[in-house]
Order: C-alpha cells, then structure tokens, then sequence
C-alpha cells in the first residue's frame, strides 16, 4: 500500500472547502480545542501547521456568519 502523508492531505481537503463550510469546521476544531479534547492538538497542527497561532473560535464562528 502507498504511503501516504496524513497532514498534508488534511490540509490540502480542507482548502477545497468554500469558506463557509471550511469556518464552519475550523470553528468546531478550535471550540474542541478550547473544550479540552487532546485528539484536536493533533488535528489543528495537521490541519494549520505545527506552531501556527490558532484564532479564538469565535473568529470562524464570524466569519461562517457573514
């Protein structure tokens, strides 16, 4: 079986999201976060990079809403 890198396919699924769906998902990701669940640690540094400031999620919350 290939190998495949699981980081970079996270990143690069999310980035064919329209904006909406992606904050909608971001929110949930980050709120996770916040909530306290390690597994999101790992999904946020997949997702936005290791070492990345991550935003509050309020901020995606907005930005789903526009």
């Amino acid at each position: 079986f290939p190998s495949h890198d699981r980081g970079s396919e996270s990143g690069e699924s999310i980035e064919k999201l329209d904006n909406r769906t992606k904050n909608l998902a971001l929110y949930h990701l980050i709120k996770s976060n916040e909530l306290g669940y390690e597994s999101a640690k790992y999904s946020i540094n997949e997702v936005l990079g290791k070492g990345n400031v991550i935003k509050d999620s309020k901020y995606y919350l907005n930005e789903y809403s526009k």
